[in-house]
């Protein structure tokens, strides 16, 4: 790869994350609710903060680059959590959704 972010394995699951979203966000017709919209920016965040600090710092990134992508992480969690209770996504869209959040969320903590 390129970068030496693209090496990372949270990477390419922000990327597959970013993908579940827009899958999911497809069965919502425009315009849609600001809550869904401000998911679908903070997933796209979640590789482009990743690229920025990553950019910033090379590759010896340090734990506060790590907790800066985290925090994005925990909004997307929070957002999910939010649309869940207003039932704009099932049980199993929120467990698909959560999946990977938990997953870059323990990798980023390292």
């Amino acid at each position: 790869m390129a970068f030496a972010y693209q090496d990372m394995d949270v990477y390419h699951i922000a990327l597959g994350f970013v993908d579940t979203v827009h899958t999911f966000l497809a069965k919502f017709p425009p315009p849609r609710s600001p809550m869904l919209e401000k998911l679908e920016v903070k997933a796209i965040e979640i590789p482009m903060t990743l690229a920025r600090v990553s950019g910033i710092s090379g590759s010896a990134m340090m734990a506060s680059d790590l907790r800066e992508v985290r925090a994005v992480v925990y909004e997307c969690q929070s957002l999910i959590e939010i649309i869940w209770r207003r039932r704009l996504l099932s049980d199993k869209e929120s467990e698909d959704l959560n999946g990977p959040l938990i997953v870059m969320a323990n990798l980023l903590s390292r």
